[in-house]
């Protein structure tokens, strides 16, 4: 588990450490093809890592924020920025964005990625309680609307019936 435990004693760091992980979502950056500068890292955490934390931010969720070279590539830009989001009870959001310059392509993804997060957050979530309060609601407003009494439709249909113009099954 990742609370504290009872009984067990915890230095301050490692309290702080645990309430840290429990309220925030992980951010993970990685580099591919390229090596991973402490600025670039940064820069990655700060504009995607904190700008979820603002719109979405739950334990459960985790982003991954991948850096890498595509190399030289004919007509297109060689830098990529692939970001994957995982979300509690929703989809994983995966967003791509390329660029010449990799901070460039950071904030690119930015830009879509709050679009996405946004519009995702409110999708409504069908659930299987709701679903079966539906079912029930269904239920009881047929319930209401049964009647016992004969009506017409069913006198034409024995009528039809009678006469052999509807096929008895």
């Amino acid at each position: 588990s990742t609370g504290p435990r009872r009984g067990l004693c915890f230095s301050r760091m490692e309290r702080q450490f645990l309430w840290f992980k429990e309220v925030f979502m992980q951010v993970i950056v990685k580099g591919r093809h390229m090596d991973l500068t402490p600025a670039l890292k940064a820069h990655a955490e700060e504009k995607l890592g904190k700008a979820m934390m603002r719109v979405f931010d739950r334990p459960a969720a985790k982003i991954e924020i991948e850096l890498g070279d595509l190399g030289k590539v004919r007509d297109q830009n060689g830098q990529e920025c692939r970001v994957t989001v995982f979300m509690p009870k929703g989809k994983t959001i995966v967003i791509s964005e390329a660029a010449d310059d990799m901070y460039k392509a950071i904030d690119l993804a930015h830009d879509r990625l709050l679009v996405q997060v946004k519009r995702a957050r409110t999708k409504k979530v069908v659930t299987t309680r709701n679903r079966k309060e539906a079912a029930r609601h269904r239920a009881e407003i047929a319930r209401d609307n049964f009647s016992r009494e004969h009506e017409q439709w069913e006198d034409d249909l024995e009528a039809d019936l009678d006469m052999g113009l509807v096929g008895a099954h």
